[in-house]
């Protein structure tokens, strides 16, 4: 799922990490989300239980196009001094209200720290630059949620 508004320089990295995705080969049963910057329509976009690799622009105290890949425990800790976003919640409020809303699910963050979230602006080149890379690592990530679903549901073996 890509987070963020394209309008809104650095906050655009979301969107763009998913369109460098459709350019690939994925996973079987992976979906590619947009759910642009409003945390409700994140919880409208996933089935109830569905692992979810979530993409935004973060503000973690890091360089500008540094990523960093967490879970919705580390939320709290991972995003730097002003615990809002450009979306109205912080991110650890926005994984709280997807679990309230769909369910519980693997959830897994991959955030970059932005440059610049001035509207009108474009993509800082740093964080330009970390799409491709990113794009890389939300395959990875949707890979190993896939190995693990079809080891929870793999029928055990018959017994002899």
């Amino acid at each position: 799922m890509g987070v963020g508004n394209t309008l809104m320089a650095d906050d655009g990295f979301g969107p763009a990490v998913l369109e460098a995705l459709e350019e690939r080969a994925l996973p079987e049963g992976t979906r590619l989300l947009e759910a642009g910057s409003d945390p409700v329509s994140m919880a409208a976009l996933v089935d109830p239980g569905e692992a979810l690799v979530l993409v935004d622009a973060v503000r973690m105290g890091g360089a500008p196009g540094e990523v960093k890949v967490f879970g919705p425990e580390q939320a709290s800790f991972a995003v730097a001094a002003s615990p809002s976003s450009l979306h109205g919640f912080g991110l650890a409020e926005a994984l709280s209200l997807l679990e309230s809303v769909a369910g519980p699910r693997d959830i897994t963050v991959v955030g970059v720290e932005p440059g610049d979230l001035r509207p009108g602006w474009p993509m800082t080149p740093a964080v330009r630059a970390a799409v491709a890379g990113t794009a890389d690592i939300v395959l990875g990530e949707a890979g190993k949620i896939g190995r693990s679903h079809a080891r929870k549901t793999a029928c055990p073996p018959p017994h002899p």
